[in-house]
Formats: C-alpha cells, structure tokens, sequence
C-alpha cells in the first residue's frame, strides 16, 4: 500500500483521539506482568495498588517467574500454590465493571476450575458476593458471583495467547469475549460483589480469596482452585467497555506498520498535550 502524506496525516489524527479516549476511560488498575525477575512484586501502573506473588502459606515467591508474554513480559503460575494477592478492593457493590487478561495454557495438569481474578466476599453471613473469572472443565471462560454464573463456549486452553473480558452494565447485563468476540452473554446474572459487614477480599490473581461461612462474618482462606499457566496484562476498569473497546484490545497480526504508527500518533498526541 502506497500511503500519501494526507493518508497518513489522517490515520496519525485517529488514533490520536483514539489515544485521547483510551487515556480518559476509567482505568482503575492494570498489572502489566512484566516483572518478578528478581522480586515478588507485581507493580500495579495506575493506583500503586501492587501485588506480591506468593505461595499458599502466604509466604513471598522470590523465585524468577517471569516468561515471554503477549506484551513484553508475563508470569507464569504452577497451578500449585502460584498465585498474585494485590492490595485492590476491586470494584464493588452493583456497579458496572469489565476485567481484561491474558492467558496462555493447557488442559495438562491443570486444576478442573481454575481461577483467573477474583475479588470481593463469599460469605452468606454478610451478604456479599463475590466477582470471580475462571475456567470450567472444559477450558471454557466462566464469570460468577458466589454460586451463580455462566460459562462462555470457547475453549482457551489452547496452548496459545488468549484475550478474555468479561464486562457487567450494572443492571442486568455481563458479556464474555475471547479475543475480541462476544463468547456468551447473560441478562441475569445477579451482582452485589462485597463489602458486607466484613470487609470485602482484595484482588487475587491465579486464585481466589474466601470467607470461611462457618459463622457471622467469618474469617479470609483460601480457595485452592490455582491456575497453571502464563498471565499477562490484568486490566479493571469501571465502566462496562464495548465491543469496539474490547476488539481494541487484540492487535491484529497483519497491522504492525499500523501499530508502529499508533505509537508515533500517541507520541505526537503527548508532545501536544
């Protein structure tokens, strides 16, 4: 393709307002994955609302865990006691929500659900509810709140790179996509994600945080329910994005000229800026 200087020109002011827009949507959170070389940290790029990789005992993993991702650098879990506890409450209550990840795994050795970011209660006692991504026995997406939910068809246990989002409209609303497209939706699913009487579970990557339900209030453990496999890129927002958001989210393979110069736009954007 031959690009003249008016074409070019033009595509550079698209994806300056593009880079505008993205810049000024609700972003609360983003774990890029691109370190625990050397540390157990896991840096959170918005808030500072980072995390630590750790094992089951709650003990920090300084082990190296860092591995090629789809952006840069992932880390990988070991479906054992692998799992990221960061100190974000998530969003919470009825409002609108969408969560964004990376995953790159298989069906070998792998935990029947396994969970992807979790936050929030599971406790009947407070009447909360919790906020859980996971995967079912089949590798398909699945979101829930406590006991209900429902599952996408898309098997993402593929050996390969996969783009999963879920988004809640806080109303009534939740869509799974897997890699830009709409995988399965729900009209009904019913979210009041924490904090009750007892404060809400923060953020878990690979896992999940609980309330034991054995008594009022109940006390934090531990789901066992770990993931085995590479993550990268974790993203909160609080807002449910679109299907032309969400298909933003996965470059194409064939536009890496045009990547390129979306970066040369959104250098020209913040020298203007």
């Amino acid at each position: 393709m031959n690009w003249k200087f008016g074409s070019i020109a033009a595509v550079v002011a698209v994806l300056c307002l593009a880079s505008v827009q993205a810049q000024a949507a609700s972003i609360v959170a983003q774990w890029t994955m691109d370190d625990n070389a050397t540390s157990a940290t896991v840096v959170e790029t918005v808030s500072g609302n980072d995390g630590t990789f750790q094992d089951a005992t709650g003990n920090a993993n300084t082990d190296a865990h860092a591995a090629v991702g789809q952006f840069g650098g992932a880390l990988e879990f070991d479906g054992v006691d692998d799992y990221v506890a960061t100190s974000f409450a998530g969003v919470n209550g009825t409002a609108a929500r969408s969560v964004s990840l990376w995953i790159k795994g298989t069906s070998v050795d792998q935990d029947p659900t396994p969970y992807l970011v979790a936050w929030g209660e599971n406790d009947s006692f407070t009447g909360g509810a919790a906020w859980r991504m996971r995967l079912t026995p089949d590798g398909f997406p699945r979101i829930e709140t406590n006991s209900t939910g429902f599952d996408g068809g898309v098997n993402v246990l593929d050996d390969q790179w996969n783009n999963i989002v879920v988004t809640w409209d806080g109303v009534g609303v939740a869509i799974i996509y897997v890699n830009g497209a709409i995988d399965a939706a729900s009209g009904t699913l019913n979210v009041n994600t924490g904090p009750g009487a007892s404060a809400a579970g923060n953020v878990w990557i690979g896992s999940a945080e609980r309330f034991d339900t054995t008594g009022a209030g109940g006390t934090l453990d531990q789901d066992n329910r770990r993931f085995k496999g590479l993550i990268d890129d974790v993203r909160i927002y609080d807002y449910a994005l679109s299907q032309a958001e969400v298909s933003a989210l996965v470059p194409e393979p064939t536009s890496l000229g045009l990547l390129a110069l979306g970066l040369l736009g959104v250098g020209v954007c913040r020298r203007r800026s």
